[in-house]
C-alpha cells in the first residue's frame, strides 16, 4: 500500500495540492512508486519522463537514489 501512497504524493507535487508544485518531486514520488511495481506509479513515471528535460531527470533520479 506504500506504493499507492507514493503515487498519490507524486500527483500532489505535480499539481501543487497541499504542497508547492514541484515537477521533480512528482517524478521522484512516481519513480519510487514504480520501483515498488505500482501500475499507476509506472504509468505516471513514464509520462513525466517524456516531458522533463535531461537535467530534470538527472535531478529526479538523484532524489530517488537518496531515498
Amino acid at each position: 500500500m506504500q506504493d499507492c501512497g507514493q503515487a498519490q504524493l507524486g500527483e500532489c507535487y505535480e499539481r501543487g495540492r497541499g504542497v508547492p508544485r514541484d515537477i521533480i518531486g512528482a517524478y521522484q514520488w512516481y519513480g519510487l512508486s514504480a520501483k515498488n511495481l505500482n501500475a499507476r506509479g509506472m504509468r505516471e513515471f513514464e509520462r513525466l519522463s517524456e516531458r522533463l528535460t535531461k537535467t530534470q531527470i538527472v535531478q529526479g533520479r538523484a532524489r530517488i537514489q537518496a531515498c
